[in-house]
């Protein structure tokens, strides 16, 4: 028996390619596989020249329906025939795996996306063909949808190998100028700190990548399970099939081999940018530490610098103070002198007139003292001490007064 088959495989509910393919392919059966709906077109032949003939019309139609065929699920093509010149009359099959089945050999192509190529080197009986044909589409529909996600995956991952090269670029940047640098200082602070921020922002976007990574391997992995019951069906009815399974599970197994690698090369470049910043703070936070320690020597000589200030106003005020106390004692008795009666003034006892000059040019220093302080800032105890002191200097002035009467 040889037949050239054609199989579409669109979603249930998608009515308007199921009619537009009915109307391309009248001829063309309808089955429910899973959750899709296979649209399957047979042709029988008997020799080369219809095969031919019958390859050249599908090949126009596929170049006519390429919009259509895009919102299939997929669709695939199988030769079965056990004559050679089969394949060769068909454009011949890439075989990407192949394996050998008690129904004959069986080559397939399904590194595309869309389409899947199969050549059965063989003749299937109408004892077998049945309960073949439809473990085999389910086969079918699974790789594709396995076929899908590989591929969908595929361009994710090359995306995330952009951006994990991108991080170990500036990984080796960052590491290499601090290898030629030896050390950091002030004026590299600033680059080396945009350099820390360039590293956090990449390693954000990596970061993100490891639980789609997660999901991506289970979902294959669930991917592969379906698939493997799908090919323990097709073993059911065809025992030695056992090639034909490990070859397609471990094409899809090299796909979450592929997934798991970019997950562990994410995760040691993950490791080497916090490794690399880890190396870049520390040195931040030594140039740092040096700062604080040069601030607080330059502050602590500013303190010591204010208190010899501080010493010497307190030397000067002492000083200012004896001289005022100098004169005020000077102009005090002078004036006392000039003002009394002079036969009073000589017999005031000299030792009187000493301490009551004394006291009044110490009260009139403190005076001064709670007269700038009141001027500085005002408080409760300045404006006691000012009063205080004026009163005390009119007290004294009053003795003086009495002594120049009484004597």
């Amino acid at each position: 028996m040889n037949r050239l088959i054609r199989c579409f495989f669109c979603f249930s509910e998608d009515a308007a390619s199921l009619k537009e393919l009915s109307g391309h392919y009248p001829e063309a059966a309808r089955l429910q596989v899973k959750d899709a709906i296979a649209v399957m077109a047979v042709w029988n032949f008997e020799n080369a020249e219809q095969l031919a003939a019958r390859s050249a019309e599908l090949s126009e139609l596929d170049s006519n329906l390429k919009v259509l065929y895009n919102e299939l699920i997929g669709y695939s093509t199988i030769l079965i025939s056990s004559e050679k010149w089969a394949d060769v009359a068909l454009g011949g099959v890439r075989a990407m795996l192949e394996t050998d089945l008690y129904l004959g050999r069986l080559q397939f192509d399904v590194a595309e996306r869309s389409h899947h190529s199969y050549v059965l080197e063989g003749a299937i009986g109408p004892g077998n063909w049945d309960d073949f044909w439809r473990s085999f589409l389910r086969f079918d529909l699974q790789v594709f949808k396995v076929s899908y996600q590989a591929f969908l995956y595929q361009e994710q991952l090359e995306t995330m190998t952009d951006e994990r090269k991108k991080l170990d670029e500036i990984v080796g940047g960052v590491l290499f100028t601090y290898t030629a640098k030896q050390k950091l200082d002030e004026k590299s602070m600033d680059l080396w700190e945009s350099n820390i921020h360039e590293l956090a922002g990449a390693l954000s976007v990596l970061g993100s990548y490891l639980p789609v990574i997660k999901r991506m391997e289970s979902s294959l992995s669930r991917e592969l399970d379906v698939l493997y019951k799908c090919l323990k069906k097709i073993k059911e009815t065809v025992p030695d099939s056992d090639s034909l399974v490990n070859q397609t599970a471990g094409w899809v197994k090299t796909r979450i081999g592929n997934l798991r690698k970019m997950g562990e090369d994410i995760t040691e470049s993950r490791d080497n940018a916090y490794a690399a910043i880890s190396v870049v703070q520390t040195q931040l936070n030594l140039v740092r530490a040096k700062q604080e320690m040069a601030l607080q020597e330059q502050t602590g000589e500013m303190l010591r610098q204010n208190v010899n200030l501080l010493s010497e106003g307190v030397a000067l005020q002492v000083a200012a103070a004896f001289i005022e106390f100098i004169v005020v004692n000077y102009y005090s008795l002078s004036i006392w002198k000039t003002v009394a009666p002079e036969d009073a003034f000589h017999h005031i006892p000299g030792w009187m007139k000493l301490l009551t000059v004394f006291l009044f040019a110490g009260t009139a220093v403190v005076c001064t003292h709670f007269v700038a302080e009141r001027m500085l800032h005002k408080s409760k105890k300045t404006s006691i001490g000012l009063v205080g002191s004026v009163l005390v200097m009119i007290i004294i002035f009053s003795v003086m007064v009495t002594l120049s009467i009484v004597y």
